[in-house]
């Protein structure tokens, strides 16, 4: 998660009057949960506080809470400074701090063994500090489990260090590393919401923070809120939602997230048939690719994948076939952590990949989307049409290879005989 940092002599002030609950007792060395709101009351959404210094304060959390309390301590008359710390992905030169947590019946005692001694008593929602090794780190007891254990930061060039003595003390308690999308796990077990909907789409006094944009981030309409508020119509009598679940027979699992098997059907209508097959995409599961068919042609949209058998049935004859698409090399100049790299390799499909993808679906025509790097100035398009184009020539794949845009459209035929 990003952190902006708060400092100044209104620091306290500007958190109470943009959050619903009490700042009574916050100060160094405590932290507590803000939960902001609009005006009115609606939720925009929640942080974790740390208070590391007198009036000096890491608000860390999703984004939409974080750009409130920005959009406020930038526009308003509050004697404070802002700055983000932003997440891994989006800081090339590294973050300032790590953070890591460690959770379970045997957490205290990995903690004592990596401490070298007993713990700190660190009470609820306090901080405290304790050794890892040689390297001193900031623990926040904050039990986002029923287990014992905390949430701990320290520099961020002593992330790896950390991370392996405590991997190699926990080793003989069957310590398991999990990543970070587990972090929301906890959600029905502590009552935590972990990603709300930000009230801030509606409403004319919402207008400044809308077309306020802090820097490299963008936001999108909110569709049911448009609905609701220009047609009257509540979007949920319009839906029958219900979780997409592989079929039994499959034997698809958290470790065997995508196991060889033939499309199956989610929906089905007299507009649309939806088919569906799991795809490969690291410990995210389940992770699905879609075919829309009708009667004016079909488009497949893979989703996030590595390269896939499943996919390519999915994709038999379709017209368009929209892949996602990874140039490997152009992940070299960004600055990333190697196992971050590693990790983008494994669970993405390479640009060079997508042509004999293509040309074993007997795709009419290929989109590539979702390209990463997605920056310009990393990879110029030109860049990405040739590697397009010279994948679909090395795979003998004769259809229309474009590199998608945003608004671009690509015209479906259709239905041609013999496809599904």
């Amino acid at each position: 998660m990003p952190d902006l940092i708060v400092r100044g002599p209104d620091t306290y002030r500007l958190l109470e009057h943009l959050g619903a609950n009490s700042f009574q007792g916050f100060g160094p060395g405590s932290a507590k949960q803000l939960i902001t709101v609009r005006p009115d009351g609606q939720m925009i959404g929640d942080a974790i506080l740390f208070c590391v210094g007198d009036h000096h304060v890491r608000v860390v959390g999703r984004p939409p809470a974080l750009n409130w309390v920005q959009f406020h301590a930038e526009t308003g008359d509050w004697d404070v400074t802002v700055r983000r710390d932003e997440r891994t992905v989006n800081s090339p030169k590294g973050r300032e701090l790590f953070r890591l947590q460690l959770q379970g019946p045997h957490a205290a005692a990995i903690f004592e063994k990596v401490n070298g001694g007993p713990m700190p008593d660190i009470p609820f929602f306090h901080m405290g500090r304790f050794k890892v090794g040689p390297h001193e780190v900031t623990a926040l007891n904050h039990r986002m489990s029923g287990f014992p254990g905390y949430e701990f930061t320290g520099p961020y060039a002593d992330f790896a260090s950390v991370r392996d003595i405590i991997l190699e003390a926990g080793e003989e308690f069957g310590l398991r590393q999990v990543g970070a999308r587990a972090y929301a796990s906890v959600a029905t077990e502590s009552g935590w919401i972990a990603n709300t909907l930000p009230a801030t789409y509606s409403g004319d006094d919402m207008k400044a923070f809308r077309t306020w944009r802090p820097a490299g981030q963008a936001y999108a309409a909110a569709p049911a809120f448009f609905m609701t508020e220009h047609f009257g119509i509540d979007p949920a009598t319009l839906l029958r939602v219900h979780d997409v679940l592989p079929p039994s027979h499959v034997g698809a699992s958290a470790t065997d997230t995508a196991p060889d098997m033939a499309p199956f059907t989610v929906m089905e209508n007299d507009d649309v048939r939806v088919t569906a097959v799991l795809v490969p995409h690291g410990a995210v599961y389940p992770a699905y690719a879609y075919r829309f068919d009708t009667d004016h042609g079909s488009v497949v949209l893979s989703g996030d994948t590595s390269p896939s058998p499943n996919l390519i049935r999915l994709a038999r004859h379709t017209d368009v076939l929209v892949h996602e698409a990874l140039h490997p090399a152009g992940l070299a100049g960004l600055g990333l952590p190697a196992a971050l790299i590693e990790h983008i390799l494994a669970t993405h499909t390479d640009v060079a990949e997508l042509g004999r993808i293509a040309a074993e679906s007997d795709a009419r025509a290929l989109v590539a989307t979702h390209l990463g790097p997605g920056r310009r100035t990393d990879v110029p398009e030109a860049t990405w049409h040739r590697l397009l184009r010279d994948s679909a020539h090395r795979a003998g794949y004769g259809g229309p290879a474009l590199v998608g845009d945003d608004l671009m459209r690509v015209p479906v035929a259709r239905r041609r005989a013999g496809a599904r």
